[in-house]
């Protein structure tokens, strides 16, 4: 079983679907080349919730990514190891989206 597997069933049925709509809306900012316009809370919550869900909260979204529960679309021909590449992704989403403190 991968790290992503036993992650998975860990989690509740409502962050299972929240991580699967992440992982859709995420690729589909990467496929239509718009993701590095979120690089700020607001702009990233805005797209969330406008697109996903409007009870998303920031703190949410941070504690699925800061506990690496959710999952990239990755590009084929990128050499990254999967578990590397969804660690690296979900640390920069998390230092986008991290509550104040």
């Amino acid at each position: 079983m991968s790290k992503s597997q036993a992650q998975t069933t860990n989690m509740s049925q409502a962050d299972i679907k929240t991580c699967g709509e992440l992982q859709h809306l995420f690729h589909m900012a990467m496929e239509l080349g718009f993701i590095h316009c979120l690089k700020n809370r607001e702009a990233m919550m805005d797209y969330l919730n406008k697109k996903g869900n409007p009870d998303w909260t920031a703190g949410y979204i941070w504690s699925l990514a800061d506990s690496n529960k959710i999952d990239w679309v990755k590009c084929s021909s990128d050499p990254t190891e999967y578990e590397t590449y969804k660690a690296e992704m979900n640390q920069a989403l998390a230092k986008y989206v991290r509550p104040d403190n």
